[in-house]
């Protein structure tokens, strides 16, 4: 009988054939093996089911390549998400990318580097890598979207003014 220990860690590794007594390996680097893996690259036809598509049990898949949105070190047990300010475009990452265009941000998943829909918002702006809009510093704003450095972030004009970080021009 194996302790949780040793069969939590034996998640992380393949048994290439019947009768082993310890892992063949780890899973590839831009692949995941679930458990019960006897393929270091689990493939659809022999040892996989594409888990997003998956209605069977989770006992029934033993992994996959990562998809994209996501990336798989060696030994990955399932794919992790793309880091914050990078892009994941391609299956069968061991990492992301790359970083996120400037004037764009990327959340988690990004699957390109300038992600519809995430254009830097007005009172704002995104240098390359975001992962989050940084608010126009206060006494700043900006009037447009997809901002990529600080210096994009105009003073007040006279007769305004702006306490809060971000915010479009406020009457005094």
């Amino acid at each position: 009988m194996y302790s949780s220990v040793v069969l939590i860690c034996m998640l992380l590794y393949i048994f290439a054939a019947d009768g082993l007594g310890a892992p063949s390996g780890n899973c590839t680097a831009g692949w995941y093996c679930t458990g019960g893996s006897y393929m270091a690259q689990p493939t659809t036809t022999a040892n996989q089911t594409n888990l997003p598509d998956c209605t069977c049990p989770l006992a029934n898949y033993t992994g996959g390549q990562c998809w994209p949105g996501t990336y798989c070190p060696a030994g990955a047990t399932y794919p992790v998400n793309c880091d914050p300010g990078k892009y994941c475009m391609q299956s069968g990452l061991t990492a992301p990318e790359g970083d996120c265009d400037a004037g764009y941000y990327c959340n988690a998943s990004s699957t390109r580097p300038d992600p519809l829909g995430n254009v830097c918002p007005a009172g704002y702006y995104c240098e390359a890598g975001s992962g989050t809009p940084t608010p126009c510093p206060a006494g700043t704003m900006s009037n447009t979207g997809g901002n990529t450095n600080s210096s994009n972030c105009l003073q007040c004009t006279p007769g305004r003014w702006n306490i809060v970080k971000a915010l479009v021009h406020i009457r005094c």
